[in-house]
């Protein structure tokens, strides 16, 4: 049966065409509003008024350094002189000679005695056997004529080509420095093999004209910002730098997600701190809770503007008022407790008196834009209780060529067992390639260091740096924690403030996991056939 279906829509219309009486917001009971207020507390108010404006006093001292940043020339090492850059560096130093010599026939005859003279080395394993084999007799070994050049003794062949090589060997030598950096094998010039980080020291003057050395220890991942300087050293008071004074007009702390100072405006609920459950003991919560919610809309930041690589120690900082009161804030750390018992934010250490130094570093550092690359090298430190030793457990590491190259990629065949023995006595078992022992030795007290050794008569090397580095100094014990730790080598590349690129290889130091287990077994008698 059909049916017909009816709609009454409702439409309001405005009894006036005036907005006054909808924002006025009116009360119907003024009085229960008010007597709330007072049962809450609301009418408790201090004598106090909203900042005006802050005087600040400050002092800034410069850094030496402040026009570069610090990671590139504090962390950066040596450029490995693997197969791919002699290449690289040869081919640079051929395409010099042929666009500087003429007639072509005179720089074909010299491209060929230097190549006679500095050869590429020979393919001496699988791993080598790549761009080295590749390229040999093709072009002259760049890196062993640079670091001939770099120790006084240019290469010779005749007068004449001598006399005309020599603009090109420095136009070279410019390039290589440049671009190359220094070339070698050792580790940064800045890491501790004992301590398997970094340990750094910069020379300056301080604000207060004092001459200081400030100590820093970088971040797992290489960076030096603020917080990583202490002051180690300070001589005698100096000629102070200016003190100079700036008047800032304070403005609110702002985050997300706190409440709305106006009256018709909804918080963003990207943040929502009402769902936050906070039981009675979680009193950081709590106190987070409080200052979001309640504090946060009597909170002030005045901002100070220091120039990069400066050093600012601020003096003095005067509050004034909207009533014309002025209020001096002294520093929130300058009565601290015993050591051990105190607790303060944004502040450098003063090892030579246990406090806090009255100056805050801006630091030239590039960590906020810095660009890491794959790592170059992955080696894992860690203990096996079992076998009584630790493991280093190059994961990976650069070929001759210089590519990364898993651990596991090498190979490792085995020795052929005895045909005529029925048993075999086998010493140890062979542990898996790219595995290189650290030996405990006694140290002082308790404690042992580890060293590394060689336990396998195979004569497997390791193909990276960081392994052989642990040979410079013995290891202490508490270097590997029981989770086991990861070196490992990236390329960083990051711009500086005036566009300019840096580019360099730098370790960093994570935490690692400990992996499989080596399967080291010492003294098993075996049938010959296994």
């Amino acid at each position: 049966m059909a049916s017909v279906t009816y709609w009454n829509r409702l439409i309001p219309q405005p009894t006036g065409s005036s907005l006054e009486p909808g924002l006025a917001a009116r009360v119907r009971d003024p009085f229960w509003t008010l007597a709330r207020q007072l049962q809450l507390g609301e009418f408790l108010g201090v004598d106090g008024g909203s900042p005006g404006f802050i005087d600040i006093a400050s002092r800034t001292a410069f850094f030496q350094r402040a026009n570069a940043p610090l990671e590139p020339a504090l962390e950066a090492e040596a450029a490995t002189p693997d197969g791919s850059l002699r290449v690289e560096v040869g081919q640079v130093l051929e395409g010099m000679i042929d666009a500087a010599l003429t007639p072509a026939a005179k720089a074909t005859a010299a491209k060929a005695a230097l190549r006679t003279q500095f050869p590429l080395p020979s393919a001496q394993s699988a791993a080598s056997d790549g761009v080295l084999a590749a390229c040999a007799g093709r072009v002259v070994d760049g890196v062993a004529v640079s670091l001939a050049l770099s120790r006084g003794q240019p290469p010779v062949l005749d007068p004449a080509t001598d006399a005309a090589l020599g603009p090109i060997y420095a136009r070279f030598s410019a390039w290589v420095a440049e671009v190359v950096g220094t070339i070698g094998t050792g580790p940064p010039a800045n890491w501790s093999a004992s301590t398997l980080k970094y340990s750094l020291s910069l020379q300056t003057t301080l604000p207060d004209g004092r001459a200081a050395t400030l100590a820093a220890e970088p971040d797992r991942s290489g960076d030096l910002e603020w917080y990583a300087f202490d002051l180690a050293e300070a001589q005698s008071p100096g000629a102070a730098t200016p003190l100079v004074s700036q008047s800032l007009i304070p403005t609110h702390v702002r985050f997300r997600g706190m409440p709305n100072a106006r009256f018709w405006d909804f918080e963003s609920n990207k943040t929502e701190y009402g769902n936050v459950v906070a039981d009675v003991p979680d009193a950081g919560r709590l106190l987070f809770l409080d200052f979001m919610l309640i504090q946060g809309v009597g909170w002030y930041v005045a901002p100070l503007d220091v120039p990069v690589g400066a050093l600012c120690q601020v003096d003095s900082v005067t509050v004034h008022d909207v009533f014309g009161g002025s209020t001096v804030v002294p520093r929130a750390d300058a009565t601290l407790g015993p050591e051990g018992s105190r607790f303060t934010l944004f502040s450098t250490t003063d090892r030579t008196s246990g406090g806090v130094a009255p100056f805050l570093f801006a630091a030239p550092s590039c960590s906020a834009a810095r660009l890491t690359s794959e790592p170059l090298e992955d080696v894992r430190l860690f203990r096996d209780d079992a076998a009584e030793l630790a493991w280093a457990v190059e994961d990976v590491a650069p070929d001759a060529d210089g590519v990364p190259t898993q651990g596991y990629e090498r190979g490792q065949p085995p020795p052929p067992p005895s045909p005529l023995a029925i048993l075999r006595y086998q010493l140890e078992t062979q542990v898996p390639p790219a595995w290189f022992a650290l030996l405990p030795q006694a140290s002082a007290g308790t404690l042992v260091d580890f060293s590394l050794a060689a336990i396998s008569p195979t004569g497997l090397q390791p193909w990276g740096r960081v392994v052989p580095s642990l040979a410079t100094a013995p290891l202490p014990e508490q270097a590997i924690p029981r989770a086991g730790l990861r070196l490992q080598r990236v390329y960083c590349r990051s711009r500086w403030l005036d566009g300019s690129t840096y580019l360099w290889a730098a370790l960093r130091r994570l935490l690692g996991s400990r992996g499989p287990s080596s399967g080291l077994v010492y003294d098993r008698v075996l049938p010959a056939g296994e």
